[in-house]
């Protein structure tokens, strides 16, 4: 019984994963919104209420990640997608963010590519100096007592 609730849970899972990457960029989030809402009406309580409950567990690690060496951004960006399927305002939000996230990206690329060796060199030893800056800091902050 539990072994078929997780592997139709990855899969449902998988599904979801598919059709969010499909997407038209921009307009994702709020696409994963209509669908989300779309089959609450046929899911159990209990089911409408774990996918909110953990993507606020992911923001929490994201916050706690955030003054930790981590991945935080990344249990940001989890939880903000569950968190979306519920908050169509959310949902807004993230596709706005996507949009200029992907803006410069596409600059940054533009730029990496015309860049001289020597500017390219610059970037990456700033890059390691406020990484290690941050490193230190929270050795600093949280294990040096």
């Amino acid at each position: 019984m539990l072994h078929n609730f997780s592997y139709d849970m990855l899969g449902n899972l998988k599904r979801q994963w598919r059709a969010f990457r499909g997407g038209k960029p921009g307009h994702r989030f709020v696409d994963r919104h209509d669908r989300v809402k779309q089959s609450r009406k046929t899911q159990s309580w209990a089911r409408r209420l774990i996918e909110p409950v953990v993507g606020i567990i992911l923001l929490a690690i994201g916050v706690v990640m955030t003054f930790l060496p981590g991945p935080g951004i990344l249990f940001y960006f989890a939880g903000a997608g569950l968190l979306a399927g519920e908050s169509r305002v959310l949902a807004r939000g993230l596709d706005w963010s996507e949009r200029k996230l992907r803006r410069i990206f596409r600059w940054t690329k533009r730029w990496w590519k015309r860049a001289s060796l020597i500017a390219k060199l610059a970037v990456i030893f700033l890059a390691v100096c406020a990484g290690s800056g941050f490193c230190y800091a929270a050795y600093r902050i949280f294990l040096a007592k």
